[in-house]
């Protein structure tokens, strides 16, 4: 049967994912989307905990304040006040409150959770959505997370150049990764398109981000790995199917199929067995019985109770680090 598609290799990686990999997430969309997938499969992980950060500069922020001892005061200091909500242009808009001490407490547990989650991370898997970078007239050198529907007139925005995200990066990772000598870092460009300024913006857009990507890889080249999810999107699957309603962020199917490369090309065998056991204790958990008060229904939950025991003591033993009882 001839080939019908173009396959994605995904580049081998000097790490391997096992039930004790810890990821911290950040980014767009599909950041979410790969924390997601590994939360929900009772995996140790964190992903967004500030919200969506859709380009590389706004990320670059975020990683340079869990660094910064000065950080807290910051970003109580970002917060201002537009038709009677709390925001910040550090923060997405989920965390806008009426109340001050509402949004403020909220970030600064976001932002808290992260700082304390990162020096036990395994992966920290970045994904940049978009090069473009917008920036408030009241603050004119700093790009926001989010615009939280503010009026369009009071930003300016530009495209990052690639060697602009590259030099940034590269001064920060320098030391970042001294620090943390254990953790690696996977580079995704998002497959989501960004139409706004037609598809030839959107290519200049993304290939200034695929640029940058390699550049990194390239200079930290045992330290940084390239996941290909945008050239699996368009170069593999290649089709409409694979996306929404809006033709622009891939649908579920190609979510799961872009998951599925992921955690093949990367995982060992006890990756497959723990995915294999969380799914069938989700299944267990989440079945309800359609006559729930009846005989069969109360046999059914008992058989559940001692499977879902079960399960989660296999799962536990998996989870375990290599060598932890040694």
């Amino acid at each position: 049967m001839p080939q019908l598609s173009t396959t994605v290799a995904v580049p081998p990686a000097p790490f391997r994912l096992t039930p004790a990999t810890r990821i911290l997430c950040l980014g767009s969309c599909f950041a979410a989307v790969v924390g997601k997938n590994w939360q929900e499969n009772l995996l140790p992980g964190l992903h967004n905990p500030c919200g969506i950060l859709f380009n590389p500069a706004s990320i670059l922020n975020i990683l340079r304040l869990l660094e910064d001892p000065q950080a807290e005061q910051q970003l109580q200091q970002s917060l201002f006040q537009r038709d009677g909500l709390w925001h910040s242009f550090l923060f997405h808009s989920c965390f806008s409150a009426p109340e001050y001490a509402t949004a403020r407490d909220g970030m600064l547990a976001a932002w808290d959770q992260t700082r304390r989650f990162v020096p036990t991370a395994d992966i920290l898997f970045l994904t940049w959505g978009s090069a473009r970078v917008w920036k408030h007239q009241s603050q004119p050198g700093q790009p926001v997370s989010n615009c939280h529907c503010l009026p369009a007139q009071e930003f300016h925005n530009r495209l990052l150049s690639a060697e602009e995200i590259q030099l940034a990066y590269t001064a920060f990772l320098e030391k970042f990764l001294d620090r943390y000598p254990d953790l690696q870092v996977v580079l995704s460009v998002s497959p989501v398109r960004h139409l706004g300024d037609g598809a030839a913006q959107n290519s200049v857009n993304k290939a200034n981000l695929l640029l940058a990507a390699q550049r990194l890889v390239q200079s930290f080249p045992n330290r940084i790995t390239y996941f290909p999810a945008y050239e699996i999107l368009l170069d593999e699957l290649r089709d409409y199917r694979f996306y929404g309603p809006d033709l622009c962020h891939p649908n579920q199917l190609a979510e799961s199929i872009i998951w599925e490369r992921l955690t093949q090309a990367w995982g060992g065998p006890e990756l497959a067995e723990y995915l294999q056991l969380s799914t069938q204790l989700l299944a267990w958990q989440n079945h309800q019985p359609r006559l729930p008060d009846g005989l069969p229904a109360r046999r059914w939950r008992q058989k559940a109770e001692l499977q879902i025991q079960a399960l989660n003591t296999q799962l536990a033993a998996l989870r375990q680090p290599r060598g932890a009882d040694a």
